[in-house]
C-alpha cells in the first residue's frame, strides 16, 4: 500500500548541547560505532518531496509513494549455507572496517521508488517504479524527479490537471 509523501516521518526536538543524542541523531561516530539513525530516512524523504515538488502537488493531491532500499553489500556478503528444514539458510556476513561494525542504514544503496497519482474519484491512476542509487542529498532528489518525470510520462499530468480544475470550481461554488 502507498502511503502519502512524508507519511511516518518524525521530527525530533532535543536538548542544545546534548551531543551524544546529536551525534546519535547525525550518525556520527560515537564510542567506535555508528549511529543508527538519519541518513537513509532523510534521503527517503528528500526523494518523496522532490517527488511532490516536481508534479506541483500537495497534501490534497493523491499521490501515493513507498521507498524502500536493497542492499547491494547485503547481497554481495550473503552467502548460501544449505538448508534447513526445507528452506535455504543463509548467512549474512558481518561488514567490518577496522574493528567497528558499519551499520547498513547509515550506507548509500539502491533505493526503490514505488509511486502513483489517483483521480480523485478513483477511476483514473498511473503508477511507476523506479530506482536509483543514492549516496547523498542531490541523488536523493534526481531520484523522486526521475519518477515523477516517468508518472508525468504516463498522463499524471491530466489526472493533476483535472484536480486543479475541480478545486477552482469548489472554490468558487461555496465549497463542497
Amino acid at each position: 500500500m502507498l502511503h502519502a509523501v512524508g507519511q511516518g516521518a518524525i521530527g525530533l526536538e532535543i536538548r542544545e548541547g546534548d551531543e551524544w543524542l546529536e551525534a546519535l541523531l547525525e550518525g556520527r561516530e560515537r564510542e567506535g560505532k555508528k549511529g543508527a539513525v538519519v541518513k537513509r530516512v532523510s534521503w527517503e524523504c528528500q526523494a518523496e518531496r522532490s517527488l511532490l515538488r516536481t508534479l506541483e502537488g500537495g497534501c490534497s493531491v493523491p499521490v501515493g509513494v513507498s521507498c524502500f532500499w536493497e542492499d547491494e553489500r547485503q547481497k554481495e556478503d550473503t552467502k548460501s549455507t544449505g538448508t534447513e528444514g526445507g528452506k535455504d539458510k543463509t548467512t549474512t556476513i558481518e561488514d567490518t572496517a577496522g574493528g567497528v561494525s558499519i551499520d547498513p542504514q547509515m550506507s548509500p544503496g539502491t533505493l526503490h521508488i514505488r509511486a502513483s497519482v489517483t483521480s480523485v474519484d478513483g477511476t483514473q491512476c498511473v503508477a511507476a517504479t523506479y530506482k536509483q542509487w543514492v549516496s547523498n542529498d542531490q541523488e536523493a532528489d534526481e531520484a523522486g524527479w526521475q519518477v515523477a518525470s516517468v508518472l508525468e510520462k504516463r498522463g499524471a499530468g491530466r489526472i493533476l490537471e483535472a484536480i486543479t480544475l475541480n478545486r477552482g470550481l469548489v472554490e468558487r461554488g461555496g465549497g463542497a
